[in-house]
C-alpha cells in the first residue's frame, strides 16, 4: 500500500537518491545539471514537497513552490500559483497510479492555502506521455518551447 505524505529534512538522503536515479535515466534533458545536495533539497523543504512511500521506504517526490504572477500572462498579474518544479516515480512503481496521487495531495495543500492555479513545465524526452499524464490531472497545453 502506498501512502503519501509531506516532505521533511530527514528525508534528503531517499529523495537525493531518486533525482540521482532521474539523472542517470536521462529521461530528463539538462536534469543532469541541477544541483543535488543536502542544501539544495534543505532549500525545497515546505507545505509542497511530497513524498510517496511503499512499505515505509520513499519511492517518490514532487516539490514545488507558490509564487505570485507578475503578469500579463497566462495568470493575472498578483495571483498566487503553485509551481510544481520537480516530479519523480522509481520506475518500479510507475503506471500505477502513484504519482497522480502524489500530485493531487501536493495540490491539495496548495488549495487549502487558497492557491488553485497551478503551471508545470517538463523536458522530459517522452514529452507525449509526459503531456497525457498532466493532462489526466485536468492540466492543459500552454506553451511549446523547442532547441537545436
Amino acid at each position: 500500500m502506498y501512502r503519501y505524505r509531506k516532505g521533511f529534512v530527514s528525508d534528503a538522503p531517499a529523495v537525493l537518491a531518486l533525482a540521482d536515479q532521474w539523472a542517470n535515466e536521462m529521461i530528463t534533458i539538462g536534469y543532469e545539471y541541477t544541483e543535488r545536495t543536502q542544501a539544495a533539497y534543505e532549500a525545497r523543504v515546505n507545505d509542497y514537497l511530497w513524498v510517496a512511500e511503499y512499505r515505509g521506504r520513499v519511492i517518490g517526490y514532487t516539490c514545488g513552490v507558490v509564487k505570485v504572477s507578475g503578469g500579463p500572462g497566462l495568470i493575472a498579474a498578483g495571483e498566487r500559483f503553485l509551481d510544481i518544479q520537480e516530479v519523480y516515480l522509481h520506475p518500479d512503481h510507475r503506471d500505477r497510479g502513484v504519482g497522480h496521487q502524489l500530485l493531487q495531495h501536493q495540490m491539495q495543500e496548495a488549495e487549502a492555502h487558497g492557491v488553485t492555479r497551478a503551471i508545470v513545465g517538463s523536458s522530459n524526452k517522452d514529452w507525449r506521455r509526459t503531456v497525457a499524464f498532466y493532462e489526466a490531472l485536468g492540466f492543459h497545453m500552454w506553451a511549446v518551447t523547442l532547441y537545436k
